[in-house]
């Protein structure tokens, strides 16, 4: 083992020396990195904008009796929905408490986010969406109102189910999603206050059934109208609490555009240039037989296969020294750059190692079935580099993402993908490392077993 130790430090050493080595290894992708996310950090805002996106909206609601006089839900939603200039005047009733909201906004308004448009008839919206004028169409029911409002018999207040038709395109399923959740949310908040005066009344059902004097009070009320209870406050618009706020998806937006492309196309150049890392170490061996020095070492008194696996072992620590030593100088660009300290590879250090090391043996088990494929090194050098960028462009180096069926051949999909997600604060990497470890294992298998013939060390 100490022979081995001392052959992989030298090849360590010697390769590090190398002025054109060194540049490959760690200039190019440092300056490539650092330079586009230079270029580019200037043309977004730190989070991305959905445009706000037509939408129609057709109350067929009929209205209802609420207990404390008639209210239509629907009108709720087109004083919700549309601008105050054209929702017209509310249909809800009166509510003192909505003067102290009124000056109270959303962080982003609704109206900010859909351009929504008043309609009469359901099949003009659904041909609207399938025209392409509108994204989605809001379609409340007649009985929308009537079906919501509480339903008081001598048993007891219950509430009816209803259902408002999203018609959405097909063509813009997230901006359908948003459509989805802004009326779901609506409508929760419709139902929560309709449940309160269900909720409200069947009490006082109740003690009117166990106590007499309050039965025989409330009835008497009820008969002359007295019992008026107000409940409107709970279907005025103006209090509201929907809101809509732009969220990061994850803890990388939350950061500037620059550190965000420099987490992008820092690792992906990073895995890109540890494919060339790789294969310049395992035909340093063939140089090596050039210069003599392989045929001094085949004299020491070791086993040959000692040769072999200090070559290897020597190229998959090449490329973990590459990548801790981008990520670091890329996390320091981005410390200085924010004016902060920062660690942009996320909170798992011991993942971020994990996948080095996984990225590492997927690369030298390419590099490995490359060299030991090829017939000379001149056949290695050449097909390697070609390789070599075909898997950089499926793997996403060259700033164009493609399919995932088609750039999970590429390791450098996987790996720059893992430190992706491990920047954003996710750590559910298992399936990348997973697919690195199985895809580079094999191949680092099958390739050191071409290797060692390729290599012509007999005994090894």
């Amino acid at each position: 083992m100490r022979h081995i130790l001392i052959m992989v430090w030298n090849g360590l050493y010697i390769s590090n020396l190398d002025r054109t080595g060194f540049i490959i290894k760690f200039v190019t992708p440092f300056l490539l990195s650092t330079i586009i996310a230079f270029a580019f950090s200037g043309l977004g805002s730190s989070l991305p904008v959905i445009e706000a996106f037509p939408v129609a909206l057709v109350n067929l609601d009929e209205g209802a009796d609420s207990g404390g006089g008639p209210v239509n839900l629907g009108d709720t939603f087109v004083q919700v929905l549309l601008p105050a200039a054209d929702a017209g005047p509310a249909a809800a009733p009166v509510c003192p408490a909505a003067d102290a909201a009124a000056g109270s906004a959303p962080p982003v308004a609704i109206t900010d986010l859909l351009t929504t448009t008043r309609l009469n008839d359901a099949e003009e919206a659904r041909a609207g969406v399938r025209s392409g004028l509108y994204q989605a169409a809001i379609i409340i029911p007649p009985d929308f109102s009537r079906r919501l409002s509480p339903q008081v018999s001598a048993t007891g207040a219950t509430l009816a189910g209803t259902e408002i038709e999203i018609y959405a395109s097909g063509a813009s399923p997230l901006q359908g999603s948003i459509v989805r959740s802004l009326v779901q949310a609506i409508s929760q908040q419709l139902v929560t206050g309709n449940v309160t005066i269900a909720a409200t009344l069947q009490t006082l059902i109740d003690r009117a059934g166990s106590d007499p004097a309050f039965g025989l009070a409330f009835a008497a009320a009820g008969a002359s109208g007295t019992f008026q209870p107000d409940f409107a406050c709970a279907f005025v618009p103006a209090l509201n609490t929907v809101t809509v706020a732009r969220e990061p998806l994850d803890a990388v937006q939350q950061r500037s555009v620059f550190v965000q492309i420099l987490t992008l196309f820092g690792a992906a150049q990073a895995a890109f240039f540890a494919l060339f890392t790789a294969q310049f170490a395992l035909l340093s061996l063939y140089d090596e037989r050039k210069q003599g020095t392989l045929q001094r070492l085949l004299v020491v008194p070791m086993p040959a296969w000692y040769i072999v696996a200090a070559k290897l072992l020597t190229a998959f620590v090449n490329v973990v020294v590459q990548l801790t030593v981008l990520l670091l100088a890329l996390t320091l660009v981005a410390s200085l750059r924010e004016g902060q300290v920062m660690f942009i590879w996320g909170d798992a250090p011991l993942l971020v190692l994990l996948t080095i090391m996984a990225l590492a043996l997927s690369v030298c088990g390419i590099s490995a079935l490359l060299v030991g494929l090829a017939r000379t090194p001149e056949q290695a050098r050449l097909f390697g580099s070609l390789i070599n960028v075909g898997l950089g462009a499926l793997g996403g180096s060259f700033g164009f993402v493609l399919p995932a069926a088609i750039a999970g051949v590429s390791p450098i999909y996987w790996g720059s993908e893992a430190f992706r997600q491990l920047a954003g604060g996710n750590t559910d990497i298992g399936l990348n490392l997973l697919v690195l470890l199985l895809q580079g294992g094999i191949m680092f298998v099958i390739g050191s077993w071409f290797f060692v013939r390729r290599s012509g060390i007999k005994g090894a």
